[in-house]
């Protein structure tokens, strides 16, 4: 490996459709908590197709990208590729958040703080399964 190269990971589509799923779930929640705002079940079952709706769009755009991208320059390496992919991913996923903060009128948190409030939620959830068993 070049000085300059990096590693990424190389996933499946479906790896990466549930990647993003999970990365989107947890910043929308944790945007949302962070700014406040309550999540009744009636909005948690919004929320939930919100997000459905924005990793189906991450997810094609991404594989629209890298069926250009494999096209273009079918002598890519495996390692091209996924570069290539986590840089699309990536840059959707940034996208797309801002497009939700901006729909929801939400203030811009940092990750730190959405990491803050979900792992003190993650604390809470595993005390309490703790406590019913």
């Amino acid at each position: 490996m070049e000085r300059n190269e990096f590693r990424v990971p190389v996933f499946s589509d479906n790896k990466l459709q549930e990647f993003l799923y999970l990365t989107t779930s947890r910043c929308v929640r944790g945007l949302l908590l962070s700014n406040k705002r309550g999540l009744d079940t009636a909005l948690s079952q919004q929320i939930t197709s919100e997000i459905n709706t924005m990793v189906i769009v991450m997810h094609r755009t991404v594989l629209g990208a890298k069926a250009i991208y494999v096209a273009d320059n079918p002598q890519a390496s495996q390692a091209q590729v996924a570069a290539f992919v986590w840089s699309i991913a990536h840059w959707c996923y940034s996208d797309m958040m801002k497009k939700y903060r901006d729909y929801r009128d939400l203030a811009e948190v940092t990750a730190e703080e959405v990491d803050e409030i979900l792992s003190r939620i993650d604390a809470a959830s595993a005390a309490e399964r703790t406590g019913l068993n």
